[in-house]
């Protein structure tokens, strides 16, 4: 069946409207993109939803704000082989890895939610290994967490209203209140520690990734036995997170959040 200019132009439309988020920062509201598009509210309404219904456009909080959704993350990543991003950020990992003899994994920030895109596994004869490409909340465990800490007191609280507080286990933060609090802890020590919060027995200390304008986009965790972490100097540990991180932002630099390196 052939395709008709009208199915075309509902393709142009919806692209233009990604790429207002994009330009927004990832996310903007219904009358921003109406005004910058020229179109009426409602038919940016029913372009947002269809985007929605494919995952590629998530929305969340109380003033209806969209943004760029998970697929994405999967379309970017089928992008290239081997990923520039993730063939730059390697050599930092593996470093980090090999100064704690403890999994370092790479996360990134997609929406509302993270995923492990790569990770230089510990030699250990009891490694822990992240599993790639699957998404988690942001306030499960330190990388979320660490994600949270970098985004203005608006999202955050945008963030935590928006819907209940899901768990992972009887350990994933699920009080407002306390998850503001360790935010703030976060904000104040540069980095991020958690014990049981996504998977039981496992500890880990992350720190976020930010882009140009300060926003996070993803981070760096080293993961190990909830035992052996909490024997960690946890403060030693931040630091040199902390310092990977910092290397990975300077080195291989991401607009926007997108899977993409800049020149």
């Amino acid at each position: 069946m052939p395709v008709s200019a009208k199915s075309i132009r509902a393709v142009e439309r919806a692209i233009d409207v990604l790429n207002v988020l994009r330009s927004h920062g990832g996310t903007a509201g219904v009358s921003e993109i109406s005004r910058e598009l020229g179109l009426s509210k409602s038919t940016v309404h029913r372009i947002l939803v269809a985007l929605m219904n494919k995952g590629v456009v998530s929305q969340g909080g109380s003033n209806s704000q969209y943004s760029l959704g998970y697929r994405l993350f999967d379309l970017a990543f089928a992008t290239s082989k081997p990923w520039d991003f993730i063939s730059c950020a390697m050599p930092y990992l593996e470093e980090l890895r090999d100064k704690l003899n403890e999994t370092v994994a790479l996360a990134l920030r997609v929406g509302q939610r993270y995923s492990y895109v790569a990770q230089a596994v510990s030699a250990h004869d009891m490694p822990v290994t992240t599993v790639l490409g699957r998404y988690y909340p942001l306030h499960w465990g330190s990388t979320g967490k660490a994600m949270l800490s970098f985004v203005s007191d608006e999202e955050l609280q945008e963030y935590i209203s928006s819907a209940p507080l899901v768990v992972a286990t009887r350990w994933t933060i699920s009080d407002p209140d306390v998850l503001l609090a360790e935010v703030r802890q976060i904000r104040r020590l540069g980095y991020s520690v958690s014990f049981s919060e996504n998977v039981e027995g496992v500890g880990a200390v992350a720190c976020a990734i930010r882009d140009r304008r300060g926003i996070a986009y993803g981070g760096v965790t080293i993961v190990g036995p909830e035992s052996r972490v909490r024997n960690l100097d946890l403060q030693a540990v931040g630091e040199a997170v902390a310092e990977t991180a910092h290397k990975i932002q300077v080195s291989c630099q991401v607009v926007g959040g997108a899977a993409l390196l800049t020149t």
